[in-house]
């Protein structure tokens, strides 16, 4: 088995000595209340077939633009029992993040803290978003939601400019395994309806397993106080699946509860992620998606939100909508 099995526990570092080829990375984003600031930040750390292809990174975008920062892999480390994990001088986890990044033409320092997690609900058959899936060894590529809404203090001082990240909107999620799927289409946003936070990811890929293969779905909706579960193993299913220029659009249906998902993108950046021979595939992801969420019950809206600064990744989304 390439890594840890941690059903429960999706934050912590799940490598073993000997795994590869082998990746993780963990997912920290934060929103203005208007979403005129966008930045996400990947920290990972990537085992390639050949040991000189092993190194640790930390990739920043921001603005719709991308930085992919290479350490060696020695500069990486976590703590086996908790999740805290650090690369260099720069230190994760879910109480915040402190950065300090320098290169020729770009300097991200910040110490921002996190607070006010929603966390996802889990239950013995339900460890995680991935369901009974988080029991299987030997998956292609594994996920763990860590926070569906944070809110933000601290600060960002990016090129010079200081940012005081008072009242941002977080989540954090993450990946690991071999390589990403061949096909996939990610969104996710989080902001506030009325008193309640509300936030919404979806993730639709094609997912090999053993000879075979399926087209995988995971997404959860928070919305007005609870949580709504549309996946793969609960017998929900995908209705609609539409990706048009800038318009995406997303239809899930489980028993009488419907789902209906759109984003609306205009800008998207490269974002490096990992394959069987390395971290050398390009892929798209959007930090300006504007999305709209409405769940219906018994054909009755119980909840309709939208919010600014969503993400959407994308790679090869016709062969998963063609499934």
């Amino acid at each position: 088995m390439g890594h840890r099995l941690l059903p429960g526990k999706p934050e912590l570092y799940h490598g073993r000595k000997n795994s590869r080829p082998y990746f993780e990375g963990w997912y920290f984003k934060q929103v203005s209340p208007d979403g005129s600031f966008r930045m996400a930040v990947i920290p990972g750390i990537y085992k390639g077939r050949k040991r000189e292809d092993d190194h640790s990174f930390i990739q920043v975008l921001h603005d719709n633009n991308s930085r992919y920062i290479r350490f060696p892999a020695e500069a990486f480390s976590f703590d086996r029992d908790s999740f805290n994990i650090a690369i260099g001088s720069n230190h994760f986890s879910m109480d915040g993040i402190t950065l300090d990044i320098v290169d020729d033409t770009f300097h991200i320092k910040a110490d921002i803290q996190y607070k006010s997690h929603e966390m996802l609900e889990k239950s013995s058959l339900s460890p995680s978003i991935m369901g009974f899936f988080s029991y299987i060894p030997g998956m292609q590529c594994n996920h763990g939601v860590l926070s569906l809404h944070n809110v933000l203090s601290g600060w960002i001082e990016l090129n010079g400019t200081q940012i005081n990240t008072e009242g941002f909107l977080g989540y954090i999620e993450k990946d690991w395994g071999e390589a990403f799927p061949t096909s996939w289409l990610w969104l996710q946003g989080n902001d506030y309806e009325g008193m309640h936070p509300f936030s919404v990811m979806c993730s639709i890929a094609t997912i090999p397993f053993g000879i075979f293969g399926f087209r995988g779905l995971i997404a959860t909706l928070l919305a007005n106080g609870k949580q709504y579960r549309f996946a793969t193993y609960n017998m929900s299913k995908i209705k609609e699946m539409s990706v048009s220029g800038n318009k995406t659009k997303v239809i899930l249906k489980r028993f009488n509860q419907k789902l209906t998902i759109t984003a609306d993108t205009h800008r998207s950046s490269i974002l490096k992620a990992p394959a069987s021979t390395g971290m050398d595939r390009n892929i798209l992801e959007s930090l300006d998606a504007g999305i709209e969420v409405e769940l219906c019950i018994k054909n009755k809206v119980i909840f309709h939100g939208k919010c600014e600064g969503g993400g959407l990744e994308t790679s090869e989304t016709g062969k998963v909508s063609d499934a």
